[in-house]
């Protein structure tokens, strides 16, 4: 059995600030460093990692740079984490869109999985 660790506790989790307007570039985001992070995941002899989207989206355009912190600190692309609400209809498209867009990316640098959250929990006090 092979062991992984997601990177989404180097910093904290937030949403990518551009979800307040746009529902397709609503990406959860770790703010710590994704290098240290794997660095630091490598060393403590994990095999792999799973990430955030939003963290994945950061190396949309520095495709080489990604491969190069696989290939530094010897690491398999587990999965990436992204999520939806699924119950809106007048966002749904919006939000497919996004996963459409991380699940490409992700397959294209190697990730084995994709991790999707969804649903929306509620309560309303009256």
């Amino acid at each position: 059995m092979k062991l992984g660790y997601q990177t989404n506790t180097w910093g904290g989790v937030v949403g990518h600030p551009a979800g307040v307007t746009s529902i397709k570039d609503l990406y959860y985001l770790a703010n710590g460093s994704t290098e240290e992070a794997l660095k630091d995941i490598a060393e403590v002899g994990y095999k792999g990692f799973e990430m955030f989207d939003g963290n994945l989206m950061e190396f949309k355009d520095r495709k080489e740079e990604f491969r190069a912190l696989l290939n530094r600190y010897s690491l398999d692309f587990i999965g990436v984490y992204t999520g939806g609400n699924f119950i809106f209809p007048d966002i749904l498209e919006e939000e497919l869109l996004k996963i459409e867009e991380v699940a490409a990316l992700a397959s294209e640098l190697g990730a084995q999985h994709l991790v999707i959250g969804g649903g929306l929990s509620v309560r309303m006090v009256f």
